[in-house]
């Protein structure tokens, strides 16, 4: 028998991004839940993402805190923006299992703002009406685009009175993600 889907509390969820990240930068996430229902030895998580996220070729790994993933897919409808994660367990998950996905190929929003992120959780990854638990806004994530960021530069002054090069560095107290744009 198939349970009865119900609604993940959203305190049951936990995504392991930093408080706030950074706007347009390619990112890699880490999204755990706790089930609260049992699912079946191939389960199915399907992770519901905004369409001003962008997911290009997703790895994915899958962990469980008391068992073993022994095979899992990943696979992103890049229409609907849906991430379907589909493993295969050692044994049946039980509930109060802690699931833990890892993600990558993800590049954040290009404006700041924050989005709300859906799971959904399969008790047999073969059976589309075998859904057991679920919750539209089970993740959060703030992006956050950092303008006027105060830093320290040297030379403070520099005069040229003939062509010449020179080097001017500057220190900050932030991570700047690769291919960002610095502007003086």
């Amino acid at each position: 028998m198939t349970p009865t889907a119900t609604s993940i509390a959203s305190v049951n969820a936990n995504t392991y991004l930093t408080n706030y990240q950074m706007t347009k930068s390619s990112v890699n996430y880490t999204l755990s839940i706790l089930t609260a229902q049992p699912l079946g030895t191939s389960p199915s998580l399907k992770f519901y993402f905004t369409s001003d996220i962008t997911i290009a070729s997703p790895v994915c790994s899958v962990s469980l805190i008391t068992g073993t993933v022994s095979a899992m897919t990943c696979q992103i409808n890049a229409t609907t923006n849906v991430l379907t994660v589909n493993f295969t367990a050692l044994t049946a998950v039980t509930s109060s299992t802690n699931i833990s996905v890892a993600i990558s190929g993800f590049t954040n929003p290009s404006s700041p703002n924050t989005d709300n992120f859906g799971i959904e959780t399969f008790y047999d990854s073969s059976i589309s009406t075998s859904r057991v638990e679920y919750n539209f806004n089970a993740f959060t994530a703030t992006f956050v685009g950092i303008t006027n960021y105060p830093a320290t530069f040297s030379p403070t002054s520099l005069t040229v009175y003939t062509s010449t090069s020179t080097t001017i560095s500057f220190t900050n107290s932030i991570v700047i993600p690769s291919g960002s744009t610095i502007y003086v």
